[in-house]
């Protein structure tokens, strides 16, 4: 269906001597929702169709894929994003509908996004809320608008939404318990719900096409797939002995004291890829750093720390400006951390848009190298590798190059840099971002620059 639509606008394009579509046009918009559960195939249909549909009859900006969280949005591949960031919006913003309009320079950055997608995914849509997915159809439509001369009152009829996309697909499962409550799920009544609710409910209600995702393809063991579907079955089905005894043998142990103690399982020395949480944000900070110390001593490299410069906007005590120094809240000191471990082969996300809307802010990376700022210390020969494996710069640095997973771009360099294979290298330089320091009577803030 998804290849028809496309067939009838390649048919129907004004100019015959390209296959290059147009991306707004008000017929043969193909709007699709595809409902299946993990391992069904959705993302892969995605990666290996979709994707390359988009950008063969669309350009290279043709496909633009997005999901709640970003871990989802990097799973879409380096063009994944969040909903948030792909509209232009921040976790704070109203989405309320007289708020979503856009001003000069959010228009300009949703032409940047949107102006040339010709396909345009939203995964997960088990876990966006009626208003959100009203915000998405009426920010893309406004961020299209005047490339193409739309009337923007027209967003709600379905070949007009998203700003005549050609190909709007939603992508999810709703058997997951979705991260939003219940009573803003795109599946909750419109009953005594806002406006945007209920436009939510009406876009996915006028979705053309409904395809399910019916065979898993990602598992392979038969009680496993057994497990799975009955955990899918209405109202529950029991597990039989041999289902409990497969899923018991699964669990890893350690050893415990004694002679007589099995030695502990090599897995849990490689299950380190959680993600940190606590209750207080010190020990959150602690395991952050405990875990970039281990998985730099296993790859046998040296680990930096690059201590960020801050810098408060009056005079402060040294008391005042130690406790300023050692807040480990991110979301306080603007998503940038005091002191950031790096080491070569280190997995990060970019928090910084680069080259938008090609690398935005979650977009998966790994670490390549590091440029030292001109007057570092010479680094060889610090006692503290030798000891710690690590060292602590006295400088910012001037670049930490990042390898985009999956990317075959390639961008100029410092000459420094020669050594290592550009494909799809970037060099992140610093940046400086504000945030606010609470004094200890916490009636005052302190102005911060923190770079």
């Amino acid at each position: 269906m998804l290849a028809l639509s496309l067939q009838k606008r390649f048919d129907a394009r004004p100019d015959k001597k390209t296959h290059s579509l147009p991306v707004a046009t008000p017929d043969n918009n193909h709007r699709a929702v595809w409902l299946g559960g993990g391992g069904v195939g959705k993302t892969r249909t995605l990666t290996n169709v979709v994707e390359p549909l988009g950008i063969i009859f669309f350009g290279p900006n043709g496909y633009t894929p997005a999901a709640q969280a970003n871990h989802t949005g990097q799973n879409l591949g380096p063009r994944g994003r969040t909903l948030h960031a792909s509209n232009g919006l921040l976790m704070t913003d109203s989405l309320q509908t007289a708020r979503l309009r856009l001003n000069p320079q959010t228009q300009k950055k949703m032409d940047r996004l949107v102006g040339e997608a010709g396909i345009d995914v939203i995964d997960e849509l088990g876990c966006v809320s009626g208003t959100l997915l009203h915000a998405d159809a009426l920010r893309k439509t406004y961020g299209r608008s005047l490339r193409y001369n739309l009337d923007t009152s027209q967003y709600m009829k379905p070949q007009e939404t998203w700003g005549r996309m050609p190909v709007k697909l939603l992508c999810g499962d709703f058997y997951q318990l979705p991260p939003v409550p219940a009573s803003a799920s795109l599946l909750a009544p419109t009953t005594k719900q806002t406006y945007e609710h209920q436009q939510g409910r009406k876009i996915l209600a006028d979705m053309e096409y409904v395809v399910d995702f019916v065979q898993m393809k990602r598992f392979k063991d038969d009680l496993q797939i057994q497990v799975l579907e009955a955990m899918r079955t209405p109202g529950g089905k029991k597990n039989s002995e041999e289902w409990w005894q497969a899923i018991n043998s699964t669990k890893i142990r350690s050893g415990g004291g004694g002679a007589a103690s099995t030695a502990s399982d090599p897995r849990l020395r490689a299950a380190r890829r959680w993600y940190e949480s606590a209750y207080e944000w010190r020990i959150v900070s602690y395991a952050m750093h405990a875990q970039a110390k281990l998985d730099a001593h296993d790859v046998g490299t040296v680990l930096f720390y690059i201590p960020a410069v801050d810098r408060p906007a009056v005079r402060c005590s040294k008391q005042e400006f130690d406790a300023m120094r050692a807040e480990p809240n991110i979301s306080t000191t603007a998503k940038l951390p005091g002191l950031l471990p790096v080491f070569v082969g280190m997995e990060m996300i970019l928090t910084e848009s680069v080259l938008p809307p090609k690398y935005v802010r979650g977009t998966p990376c790994v670490v390549v190298g590091l440029e030292p700022h001109p007057q570092e210390p010479n680094i060889e020969g610090r006692e503290s590798i030798a000891i710690d494996g690590c060292v602590v710069l006295r400088y910012l640095p001037k670049a930490v190059y990042v390898k985009i997973k999956g990317s075959k771009d390639v961008h100029p360099q410092s000459s420094s840099c020669a050594y290592m294979d550009l494909q799809g290298v970037l060099a992140i330089t610093p940046q400086a971002r504000h945030w606010k320091f609470y004094r200890s009577s916490n009636t005052d803030t302190v102005p911060i620059t923190h770079s």
